[in-house]
């Protein structure tokens, strides 16, 4: 089995990866105007070099790095792309792309998905969370629009209303 670490996009966060034999490390930055003006305090422009030094960071340490652009379902659009194209020329191993706050419904999901998936050939995942009900259909709607990879939970547990549980997705997948 692998170790994967989960840490913020920062040099110290991948060094204590490091310090933890990790062999991927699951590293995320808040791309949203909001989380960049309310959460980080920091600019657009400084959150593009925060993420592609990440990942250069972390691919000239030997490890594998799937990148999360947190809040990227409120993101603005064009800057959502210019970070996926960044990370992806700096070496990224997989991006996810999550509905952080759990605002999206399917099609939005979806066209979310397809946007970036239009526009990086890096694999993708998808992260979303249930707070308006939408978790697993939002999960299979990122799937047809090109992720390869969803992130489940054992009932569904998680952060504030959980993201989907692996039995319901298992289920979907054998009758789907």
């Amino acid at each position: 089995a692998d170790i994967v670490s989960h840490g913020r996009a920062l040099k110290s966060d991948i060094d204590v990866s490091l310090r933890c034999d990790a062999t991927w490390v699951a590293g995320y930055l808040g791309i949203s105007d909001i989380h960049l003006k309310d959460k980080l305090r920091i600019s657009r422009e400084d959150a593009l070099e925060r993420a592609v030094e990440t990942v250069e960071y972390a691919k000239s340490h030997g490890l594998k790095i799937r990148f999360t652009v947190e809040d990227g379902s409120r993101a603005d659009p064009k800057f959502l792309i210019k970070v996926c194209k960044a990370i992806e020329e700096a070496g990224v191993d997989r991006i996810s792309l999550p509905d952080t706050v759990g605002i999206l419904r399917p099609v939005g999901m979806h066209n979310f998905v397809k946007m970036v998936r239009n526009e990086v050939d890096t694999p993708l995942d998808a992260h979303v969370h249930n707070d308006i009900g939408f978790a697993l259909a939002n999960a299979f709607a990122a799937c047809d629009a090109g992720v390869d990879q969803i992130h489940t939970t054992i009932d569904g547990i998680g952060e504030r209303t959980g993201i989907p549980a692996l039995g319901e997705v298992a289920v979907a997948l054998t009758y789907l």
